[in-house]
């Protein structure tokens, strides 16, 4: 409950100082906006710390609308990877990009990310309030009443970027369209593989199919004790978040540089071994190829169901872990203006997690967080 009225009436309240809200501050505060950032956390972008394995994968390159869910063209025509670049150079950081086009801050840590811009909300003069939580909000007349764990603040506006943990009292007050948010860019469980477990697959094709659709991808596969990981395997539990379903199939196709038939004359040629998967494939892999193959022996006649199990090794999808980087769903655009403001209720902004808009693994939803963060912030009443 409240015990404390603050009488101020900002500009603007922001709910969530991650990285879309923490963006939203920054630019709506140089346009003269009297900005208050409020969080349960202990200092803004804290959550940063977690991103890119704690190195905060910033953004890619190679960004394009076809590596979401859906087309954001609109709002990457007016906050891209290039603007985004430029913001964080102009607040000093330093920044390399690796082979695939992720960006990456020099120093190899997130904090150097975090500092930066908590100076920058320190200079621009930005309030913000810290481990305190935001119980109800209420919209009274021209402005807004946003109650806290501690105090009550007034605001012309609000915007919620609490990523998927907005609490859900808050949300159903408004009559706002949303999606149910799932875990995406996740590990998948399947079957045991105890002596599997830690074993990588390089390089290699998967497809995911869920609930009647399908989506593949290449590249590495780590295998867990009862399940499914890497950065394949992550982009793919996103057809399973979008869908609402963690049934379905992995389908691993292990040598995807060779044909069928040159896979079956590579095993033809290999006959007189005692042991054909020799230097060819992991032990334990050679082993669960035998065993979805259905062969207990070796011979000619059976070559062709071996390389069917080589280019088609399936795995039945039943969960997944909740590691997850992100959440799909969330707020639909649709039910918001272009510049990310409820078409119902005037003031009433979105940015980052808590719309519906999610990405592949490497800097894509940093990106959109950057992106809809800077839209908001831009064009905030």
């Amino acid at each position: 409950m409240s015990t404390k009225q603050n009488n101020v009436i900002y500009d603007v309240v922001i709910v969530g100082a991650g990285a879309s809200g923490v963006m939203c501050a920054i630019r709506a505060s140089q346009r003269g906006k009297k900005v208050l950032l409020i969080d349960g956390d202990l200092y803004p972008a804290k959550k940063l710390m977690v991103t890119g394995n704690g190195k905060c994968n910033l953004t890619n390159i190679n960004m394009a609308s076809k590596y979401f869910n859906q087309n954001i063209d609109d709002y990457l025509s007016r906050f891209d990877e290039r603007r985004t670049l430029s913001f964080f150079n102009d607040l000093g950081l330093v920044t390399y990009t690796d082979e695939e086009g992720r960006v990456y801050p020099y120093s190899r840590t997130a904090k150097s990310v975090i500092d930066i811009l908590n100076n920058k909300l320190q200079k621009n003069q930005i309030e913000f309030k810290m481990s305190e939580v935001v119980e109800d909000i209420n919209k009274c007349h021209d402005h807004y009443v946003i109650l806290t764990s501690k105090s009550e603040y007034l605001s012309k506006s609000v915007v919620l970027s609490t990523g998927s943990f907005v609490e859900s009292n808050i949300i159903s007050k408004f009559d706002i369209a949303l999606k149910t948010f799932n875990p995406s860019l996740c590990a998948l469980k399947c079957e045991s593989f105890k002596r599997l477990s830690g074993v990588r697959l390089s390089d290699v094709e998967v497809t995911a199919i869920c609930n009647g659709k399908s989506k593949t991808d290449r590249g590495e596969v780590l295998f867990k004790d009862e399940g499914l990981s890497g950065i394949v395997i992550f982009n793919l539990s996103s057809l399973f978040a979008r869908a609402g379903i963690y049934k379905g199939k992995i389908i691993i196709n292990l040598m995807p540089d060779f044909s069928r038939e040159e896979i079956v004359k590579m095993l033809h040629s290999r006959m007189g071994e005692n042991d054909i998967f020799k230097g060819w494939f992991h032990d334990e892999v050679a082993s669960i190829i035998l065993k979805k193959s259905g062969v207990l022996k070796i011979n000619k006649t059976n070559i062709n169901k071996i390389a069917d199990a080589i280019i088609h090794l399936e795995f039945s999808i039943d969960g997944y872990y909740p590691n997850n980087q992100v959440h799909s769903g969330g707020v639909l655009l649709s039910s918001l203006t272009n510049n990310l403001e409820s078409k119902e209720y005037e003031g009433l902004y979105f940015c980052g997690e808590i719309v519906d808009v999610d990405g592949k693994c490497g800097g894509y939803n940093l990106q959109w967080a950057w992106t809809s963060g800077a839209i908001v912030g831009d064009s905030v009443c």
